[in-house]
């Protein structure tokens, strides 16, 4: 009876299938929507238990109007920018996907300033001003489609900074076009196809911030997408005093944390220039700020929602 409720699991195990699960309960127990469909890159259909359908239209994917609206206004931003990747089916309609993720637990800030400057100064103290936070945010020198998930807008004192993070939930690192054979930024027979002549550029006149050989980075499945994010942070060092940079995910993935640990001490002033947050650290430091009821709330509602095990255990433990 549940397995029919909770609908089609892939064959998978470990870390990605207990929360594929749990976004099913999600769906079937708290959003009350039927399974979604899923049409493959061959234009093949099947209904899996982290889908819903119409979400643009019913708004499920977001736990409040004020996050859906924020998406709405990041959409039409990003159209205008160009950077980044804003997938409308993964946004509104993938219940497991990082992107409605971020937005989730980040966009409210832009209406709670106070908040979010305090929060962020329990990562950096010298934090003295939040301005906003903006999603899939590149500079305007970026040649591809590489941006930063999540990106605070903020002074210490009088300097302008930016702090920016790559956001994952069960999704891996990106590193090469799916079916590809050449990483991101490596060496190809069709150079500009990989950005190997403009990644080599800003990492040869960026040498204080990677200390290690290019290629160590770019053929690196662990390394390269972060690394990409960091030819992003030189670039962004003509508009910003100072700029941080960082990965935020689930504290149960143990080898996405172990990846940005290692990194971390592979760029120039790493323990201070880059930021490792989990979702256990997001929880523990806002929740012992001064929140409003309401504000509160959300928070609970997003631990149910991406780390709430225990509510969806029922069924998982019969898996």
């Amino acid at each position: 009876m549940l397995k029919s409720l909770i609908g089609n699991v892939p064959d998978e195990s470990g870390f990605i299938k207990k929360y594929r699960i749990h976004q099913g309960w999600w769906r079937t127990f708290v959003l009350n929507d039927p399974e979604g469909i899923y049409k493959d890159s061959k234009g093949n259909c099947a209904s899996v238990c982290n889908r819903i359908n119409n979400g643009k239209k019913s708004l499920k994917n977001f736990l409040s109007k004020e996050i859906s609206d924020a998406v709405a206004f990041a959409l039409k931003e990003q159209k205008k920018s160009g950077s980044g990747i804003m997938d409308e089916d993964r946004l509104y309609n993938n219940l497991l996907s990082s992107q409605p993720l971020a937005f989730n637990f980040f966009a409210f800030f832009n209406n709670n300033k106070g908040l979010a400057l305090e929060f962020l100064k329990t990562i950096r103290p010298d934090i003295t001003y939040f301005d906003k936070v903006v999603f899939e945010y590149a500079p305007d020198s970026n040649k591809d489609s590489s941006a930063f998930d999540i990106g605070f807008i903020v002074k210490s004192g009088e300097k302008r900074g930016f702090i920016g993070f790559e956001c994952k939930y069960t999704d891996t690192f990106s590193y090469r076009r799916k079916g590809g054979k050449v990483n991101y930024g490596d060496k190809s027979e069709i150079e500009e196809d990989r950005n190997f002549g403009n990644y080599f550029k800003l990492y040869s006149e960026n040498r204080d911030s990677f200390p290690d050989d290019y290629f160590s980075y770019v053929r690196s499945k662990d390394y390269n997408q972060l690394f990409r994010n960091e030819l992003l942070a030189v670039q962004l060092k003509s508009d910003y005093e100072f700029v941080v940079t960082g990965l935020f995910c689930h504290h149960e993935d143990k080898e996405t944390i172990n990846s940005g640990k290692d990194f971390q001490k592979k760029i120039g002033n790493g323990i201070n220039d880059f930021i490792a947050l989990t979702y256990a650290d997001y929880f523990e430091r806002i929740q012992k700020l001064n929140l409003l009821w309401e504000q509160r709330e959300l928070i609970m509602m997003l631990w149910a929602r991406y780390c709430g095990l225990e509510l969806s255990n029922s069924f998982l433990n019969k898996q």
